[in-house]
């Protein structure tokens, strides 16, 4: 995957090296609220699930969820991408931030370059989230997408809101 610029980001592929970032992104109140508990807790264990998760998601299907990385400073901030799901017809954007970069409009800057380069071939595109989260919410309204109601993927237990981004929308 090509590096994508944006006026405040970088983003490119999750590495191995990315493991104490993703240890501490995993770990923030918003992702254990939104996302749920991976049950990483250790070095080791970010490491590995980035090797079965982001990075082996590369290797399958040739895009998948980029670090953020501010462009003044290089620090990693946060991941947005498009990952497949089982239980979803069209790959998912998702993104998430450490909590001193939230509400900034990061996510927005990061969401729009992986819609106009990452999807810029998918037909569409969808999006899903817990209900009770205004903030990603009102992101994917602003990005585009329209609510298409509610969606409960295979293993999983709760019921989130579903979206959908038509490439005539993008």
């Amino acid at each position: 995957m090509k590096t994508l610029h944006t006026e405040r980001l970088i983003l490119d592929t999750l590495r191995l090296r990315d493991a104490s970032f993703f240890l501490r992104l995993v770990n923030t109140p918003s992702w254990l609220r939104y996302i749920g508990d991976r049950n990483v807790h250790t070095r080791a264990e970010a490491a590995d699930y980035l090797t079965n998760g982001p990075m082996r998601h590369y290797l399958d299907f040739g895009f998948g969820m980029r670090r953020m990385v501010f462009r003044h400073t290089r620090e990693v901030i946060g991941i947005c991408g498009l990952v497949r799901r089982a239980g979803l017809a069209y790959p998912d954007l998702g993104f998430a931030l450490l909590p001193e970069y939230e509400g900034q409009g990061l996510a927005y800057e990061a969401s729009r370059s992986i819609l106009a380069e990452d999807a810029a071939a998918m037909p569409r595109v969808s999006a899903i989230t817990d209900a009770d989260n205004a903030r990603s919410i009102a992101l994917l309204h602003r990005l585009g997408f329209r609510e298409e109601g509610t969606i409960q993927l295979p293993d999983q237990p709760d019921v989130l809101q579903y979206f959908l981004l038509d490439s005539a929308g993008r």
